[in-house]
């Protein structure tokens, strides 16, 4: 009885060991996503230092590959929303990229990727939303 508890035990050790390395290896091969903002008092941002190549949502998380113009190679990006939907099946909102640095003395010409965590556009009673990027650009974000 005493050796069929430490042939448990042992087992159940090593079990959550493996997963825990497992969950800690995966977790390193993952960029981090940072999450979109929500600004109420947004209507509109135009911002001509860069064009959308790609949108696609996998998960909760948005991944945008942008061409961008007259930049430095630091400059960074974030998704701002003003989290209000279009009454319409599936709700219909709009969120924008904007430039957080802006160093005027670089004009390069370089490819960024954006990963956005959109969870906070859940819309309640629905699982699906339409989130226009853009004029041209728009993704569907099931959840």
């Amino acid at each position: 009885m005493k050796l069929m508890i430490q042939v448990v035990a042992l087992g159940t050790f090593i079990l959550c060991f493996c997963c825990k390395a497992k969950e800690i290896s995966h977790n390193n091969n993952q960029i981090a996503a940072t999450p979109i903002i929500i600004d109420k008092s947004l209507t509109k941002v135009y911002d001509a230092s860069h064009k959308i190549d790609t949108a696609y949502i996998n998960g909760n998380i948005l991944t945008i590959k942008l061409s961008c113009f007259n930049i430095c190679q630091t400059d960074t990006f974030e998704l701002v929303g003003n989290g209000r939907f279009a009454k319409s099946n599936p709700p219909i909102t709009a969120a924008f990229i904007k430039r957080k640095t802006q160093y005027l003395a670089c004009k390069m010409n370089v490819q960024k990727e954006l990963k956005v965590d959109v969870s906070a556009l859940k819309y309640p009673l629905v699982n699906k939303v339409v989130l226009n990027l853009d004029e041209q650009r728009k993704v569907v974000y099931n959840y």
